[in-house]
């Protein structure tokens, strides 16, 4: 198990631990077959393709799987053997709109909330239903 010296910079915040999990690195370790690693410019680009192309919002750490598909950094040798398909998992929602415009080089965002949306907050919303 090594341990990452120093604290590197990176958006990919929620990937940053000092060391792989006591738990679960004996089974990564007989259970992986490999790994990539993807830039903060790849990630960049892969949050923009989803964002354009599937209208979704993913979180740094979310897109680097789909990063490392679109750099060309996967080994594709399932795909050439007569594979249909290939699954990468992509997830967003730990993200704030703040974050995400810092992430993809935009303006700090400004929201102007008006009165009533205080009234519709997820609490607000879940007891009138009830």
């Amino acid at each position: 198990r090594l341990a990452v010296q120093g604290n590197p910079s990176s958006i990919c915040d929620s990937l940053q631990a000092a060391a792989p999990g006591r738990n679960t690195f004996p089974v990564t370790r007989r259970c992986l077959s490999g790994a990539v690693s993807v830039s903060d410019a790849e990630v960049r680009a892969a949050m923009r393709v989803a964002f354009e192309t599937l209208q979704i919002v993913l979180e740094p750490g979310g897109a680097t799987g789909l990063a490392a598909l679109l750099s060309g950094k996967l080994p594709l040798a399932n795909l050439n053997s007569g594979a249909r398909a290939m699954c990468v998992v992509a997830s967003g929602g730990n993200l704030s709109l703040d974050k995400y415009a810092a992430v993809m080089g935009c303006p700090k965002a400004r929201l102007r909330w008006a009165p009533w949306v205080a009234a519709f907050t997820a609490g607000a919303f879940a007891a009138r239903l009830l």
